[in-house]
């Protein structure tokens, strides 16, 4: 491939990694608490879905970055789980939900 065809690629490539990104949405840095639904362990009916278990919770969030690894501590603690279980973060069809 020439050069300038190299170049021409490249920027498609940049272009769409940034749409894909949409780098104007940003997460917040600080977040007070979490909307959090409990899911059931397994799978059930047709759909192959997870059941629900009770109501939408308010998870306070006390960590000052917002990362994966931190949202599954403040779940494991709210929800006092035991030490051999562990939480999963699912994405919804609601989409994620925050509060400043």
């Amino acid at each position: 491939m020439s050069n300038k065809n190299n170049k021409k690629w490249e920027n498609f490539k940049r272009k769409h990694a940034e749409k894909r990104r949409k780098k104007d949405e940003k997460l917040p840095d600080a977040v007070d608490y979490l909307t959090v639904q409990r899911l059931t362990a397994d799978v059930e009916g047709k759909c192959q879905k997870y059941g629900r278990i009770g109501p939408l919770a308010i998870v306070p969030f006390e960590y000052d970055t917002l990362t994966l690894d931190n949202i599954k501590k403040a779940c494991k603690s709210y929800f006092d789980v035991a030490t051999y279980m562990e939480c999963d973060v699912l994405a919804g069809e609601r989409g994620p939900s925050y509060q400043h």
